[in-house]
Formats: structure tokens, C-alpha cells, sequence
């Protein structure tokens, strides 16, 4: 009956035994355990304490599970307090529950001290500690540290940091561990190559990404529905649409996960038709939609302009499916309602939220006003957003593009100043492209180094596309400087240094470049008449979508 689910007769077969022992209670406690049915796992534990049967380390294990899903802190330490007193507080399951309890439900310090206590820490242990003390709270760091400390590393440890930092951010150091990583000879595992696949997506490394699908292949590792997935979230990333589609066709079965990826998928390359037909079609195969898939969905209304299918979208989550928006559903109506230019109507739904606003709601009317020049308001909703990000740099560079968007340089300098004094990284842009296997990385600061060379020769000839109308905005230059330099300064966007590198080095009629902030609206406008001046396609990633630019459109 558990292995089917059906756990109302599961509990009535087992209400039927006379004489329970603790295999007994353990059978019934891990069904609903796997079933997330935390709350019943806590009445039976209780029941089973009631009844006389005694604790052992199987059923410690579930409740502590149990804590953590109903995220019930005082429930876990009084479990913790009754292993302590059955000695098994150290045990080798035991421990690592407790850890990652401890760190789920953010008592850190605890967790350091069960870690700490433990004498002989099993590999599990290692793993938890990595993975859910330091990477799931942000402290690559740190774990990075106490991974390096660890004697017999193996796959579980190396899948947790690889898997972290992939997470956050840090692809390219979630590459060189997978590179060490084969070299250990250790033999990756399904968690592992998820890692890796989700490290190749973020940066765009398409090499990487099939190298891992082939070696899944080749080794022949059952490939479940999250695979797939993965593999379909890795190639629509890089710019392969298509072989995403196909991986989509191919799976074996389907779940909401990989319908609602497939729907990101159309989203993010600008087939919005494409994005919303797949919708009505996921619906029409009995798939119903969960949270995630109509954050897709309202993303696609939003960068389409179809403010009124935004709203019915909005509103049938609710009504059709009993999904409660969240906070990422309210940005994207606020980000759909701001770029159609109605600002008083975003800020009067952003005030009317049955949620409190956090940092994406606000962050995206605020993109709204550097849109459309709302300078004032601007500087109000800036204030909102530093009281949610105060160690974040975003919001003050966003801040200061407003202001260098008007000519208010004073006030850019003072921005500017106060993420110094503050000591906040700014992002630094890049654009990569990848050429014959290899990934190239361009950086504005780069262009001096290219004076005098193959690449400015082509800038040089690209320039004369003034003549056919590609005039350079120079709204888009946030420096200032005069009128005669700005142009100079634009053609030394990483976006046009990759692009010129790409059409000296290739000859395939496609260049794929990613950026990873937003591609600067002056480099989207000079593709395209690179693109028509060249034959080329060319196709632009950036931190939110992608741009197919053929024969200047």
C-alpha cells in the first residue's frame, strides 16, 4: 500500500496488527515520511512513545525529517534532546539529519557543534555539512575551505560543491571541480552531472554540456525525467532550441518540471506564440501547472506586451488552480505593466499587494522608471529596495544608470561614491563566445588591448555602417565625457569585441554570444546591421533572454 501511495489503507492495515513491534511503527512512520506527511509522522511518533515502543535511530531519523518539513525548530531540539539521552545523538544517520535540520531551520551555530562533536564523520556528513551548512546559506566560501580539509573525498562531496556553486553563481568554479574531480578518477553520478549541467547553462558553454550528455550516454546512466530536464534546460540556454525541443520529444515520460522548462524555453528566445501554445497543450495532456510554470508563462506576457493575457493568466492561477501568487508572479505583472509605460498603475498594484514587497517586486518597477525616465520616483523606490538590499550593489548602479540616463552626473558621482564607501562589488560585464570547442571571455576593460590588431580592423570597417543608418545612441554611454569620445567608448563594448572576434575566427553563418548582465541597447541595434552587413546570424544571451538578429532584424 505505501509503495502505492495509498496510505489511508496502509494505516488501516497496520491499525489491524495486534501485537506491533517497532518494525511495525517504522514501516508506517517512513510512508508517510516519504509522503511528506509530516504532521502524521509526528502523531504516530508520539502515539508510538504513548504506546511503550522504544526510540531507535530510523524513527529519530524521520522526525527530525519531519521538523524540518513542517520547519518546526523547538519540535527538532526536544527529538535532538531524546537522542542525546539514548546515545544516539553521534550516531551515523543520526548526526547528519541533525545537521541538516539545524541548517535548514537556521541555527548554524547547532549544526557546527553536532558536526564538531561527531569523532569519526562519515562521508554523508562531510556531504551535509558542505552542502547544506555552507552552500545552501550562500557560504561557498567556507565550504570551499572545509572541502579542502576533507581527507577520502568522495562523489557525494564532490556533487554538493559542484552542485553549490553552480547554484550560486559560480559556474566557472563548478567547471574546474568537475575537471579536478574526473582527474581524482572519481566516477561522477546523476547529481553530480545535474551540477554541471546547470554550471554549462548559466555560462553558456555548450562544449561542456554535450560532453556531459554523451558521457551519460556512453556509460549508459538511466537517464530519469530530471535528466532530461536538465539536459533541456542546458541546451535551450546555449542557444539550441531546437535540440531542446528534441531532448523534450524523446523523454520517456514528462512531469510539470519539464513542461514548464520547455514553456521558459520558448519564453526566453522570444517565441512568445510558441510559449503560450505550449501551455494550452501541457494543459490539454492533464498536466497541471504548478508555480514555476506561470512565473514562465507571465515572463513571456511581459517581454510580449500582452498586458491583458498577463491578467488572465494572473488571475486563473487562483481561481482555476488554487496556486497563491507569490512574490515572483507580482513582479512580473509589475514588470509587464511598466515596460507598456503604465508606471502609476504598477506602483498602485505594488501597494495594494496582499504580500509585503520584497527586492524583485521592487526591482522591477524600478527598471520600469529607467525605461521611461521617472527619475523622481525613481529615487523613491531606490530607497524601498537599499532597506531590502543592503549588502547588494544592483540597486545603486541601477540608480545611477537613471541618472546618467538624464545628464545628472553629480548625482551619478555621488551613487557611485556611496557603493564605494559602502564597499560593494559592482558586476563586471562580460560577453563570452564559444569557438571551436573553447570559451572566449571579453570584457570592456579589454578593448585598449585590442588596438592595433585584426579585431579593430574590423571594428573599423563595422563602423562604416553609419553610412547604411546605424548611428550610435549615445544615451547609452553612462560616462561623462564628451560627445567625440562616446562612440569610441560604445565599439568597446564586450558585446562588439566577442561579436568581431567571432566573425575573424568562424565561418559558420551563426555567432553565438552571451553577456551576463542585460545586452546594452546600442549593441542590440549595432547587430543588427552587422548582421545584415555581414550575412551572419547572430544570436545574443543575455542575463534574461535571447536575441536572434538574421539580416538586420
Amino acid at each position: 500500500y505505501i509503495q502505492f501511495g495509498s496510505l489511508q489503507f496502509a494505516y488501516n492495515s497496520f491499525d489491524q496488527i495486534k501485537l506491533k513491534n517497532l518494525y511495525s511503527w517504522n514501516t508506517i512512520i517512513s510512508g508517510y515520511s516519504k509522503n511528506k506527511c509530516h504532521h502524521n509522522v509526528l502523531s504516530l511518533y508520539k502515539r508510538m512513545q504513548t504506546e511503550g515502543h522504544g526510540v531507535d535511530t530510523f524513527n529519530l531519523v524521520f522526525v527530525i525529517k519531519a521538523s524540518v518539513g513542517l520547519s518546526v525548530l523547538r519540535n527538532g531540539k526536544l527529538v535532538h534532546c531524546l537522542a542525546v539521552k539514548c546515545g544516539l545523538d553521534y550516531d551515523p544517520y543520526v548526526a547528519p539529519a541533525l545537521v541538516e535540520m539545524y541548517s535548514e531551520l537556521g541555527s548554524l551555530d547547532c549544526a557546527r557543534k553536532v558536526f564538531e562533536g561527531v569523532s569519526e564523520r562519515s562521508s554523508v556528513l562531510w556531504g551535509v555539512m558542505i552542502k547544506d551548512m555552507y552552500m545552501n546559506c550562500g557560504l561557498l566560501d567556507f565550504a570551499a575551505k572545509l572541502f579542502g580539509e576533507t581527507d577520502n573525498k568522495d562523489v557525494v562531496m564532490w556533487s554538493s560543491m559542484i552542485a553549490g556553486f553552480a547554484k550560486n553563481g559560480r559556474a566557472w568554479e563548478a567547471m574546474s571541480l568537475f575537471r579536478l574531480m574526473l582527474r581524482e578518477l572519481i566516477t561522477p553520478n546523476s547529481v553530480t552531472l545535474a551540477g554541471i549541467l546547470l554550471a554549462c547553462s548559466s555560462v553558456g558553454f555548450l562544449k561542456l554540456g554535450k560532453s556531459v550528455h554523451g558521457y551519460m550516454v556512453r556509460n549508459k546512466i538511466d537517464l530519469d525525467v530530471i535528466n532530461y530536464t536538465s539536459f533541456l534546460d542546458m541546451y535551450a540556454k546555449c542557444g539550441c532550441l531546437e535540440t531542446a525541443r528534441r531532448v523534450f520529444n524523446e523523454m520517456p515520460e514528462k512531469n510539470v518540471v519539464s513542461w514548464s522548462a520547455m514553456i521558459n524555453a520558448f519564453g526566453i528566445h522570444g517565441l512568445f506564440s510558441e510559449a503560450f501554445a505550449f501551455f494550452d497543450k501541457m494543459r490539454s495532456e492533464n498536466q497541471l501547472p504548478n508555480s514555476v510554470t506561470f512565473v514562465s508563462v507571465l515572463s513571456a506576457c511581459s517581454h510580449s506586451g500582452r498586458i491583458d493575457e498577463g491578467w488572465r493568466y494572473f488571475y486563473s492561477m487562483n481561481r482555476d488552480y488554487g496556486i497563491v501568487p507569490v512574490e515572483e508572479h507580482y513582479a512580473c505583472i509589475i514588470d509587464l505593466l511598466g515596460r507598456a509605460g503604465k508606471i502609476d498603475e504598477a506602483l498602485s498594484f505594488i501597494r495594494n499587494m496582499p504580500i509585503k514587497p520584497g527586492a524583485s517586486a521592487w526591482g522591477a518597477l524600478l527598471g520600469a522608471c529607467r525605461i521611461h525616465k521617472r527619475v523622481e520616483l525613481a529615487e523613491e523606490l531606490a530607497k524601498e529596495l537599499l532597506l531590502l538590499e543592503t549588502d547588494q550593489s544592483g540597486s545603486y548602479v541601477l540608480l545611477s544608470n537613471i541618472y546618467a540616463d538624464v545628464s545628472m552626473w553629480d548625482m551619478v558621482k555621488n551613487t557611485r561614491m556611496t557603493i564605494a564607501k559602502k564597499g560593494l562589488c559592482k558586476s563586471v560585464g562580460f560577453t563570452s563566445i564559444e569557438i571551436q570547442k573553447k570559451l572566449y571571455l571579453f570584457s570592456s576593460e579589454d578593448r585598449l588591448a585590442y588596438k592595433n590588431t585584426e579585431i579593430e580592423c574590423i571594428w573599423n570597417s563595422l563602423r562604416g555602417m553609419t553610412e547604411i543608418g546605424c548611428v550610435p545612441d549615445l544615451n547609452f554611454v553612462l560616462h561623462d565625457v564628451d560627445d567625440e569620445m562616446k562612440p569610441d567608448i560604445l565599439w568597446g563594448h564586450s558585446e562588439r569585441l566577442a561579436i568581431a572576434f567571432g566573425l575573424l575566427n568562424t565561418k559558420e553563418k551563426t555567432l553565438k554570444v552571451k553577456k551576463n548582465l542585460r545586452v546594452c541597447g546600442d549593441c542590440h541595434m549595432a547587430s543588427k546591421f552587422i548582421s545584415l552587413v555581414t550575412g551572419r546570424v547572430i544570436i545574443m544571451r543575455d542575463i534574461k533572454r535571447f536575441r536572434h538578429i538574421e539580416d538586420g532584424v
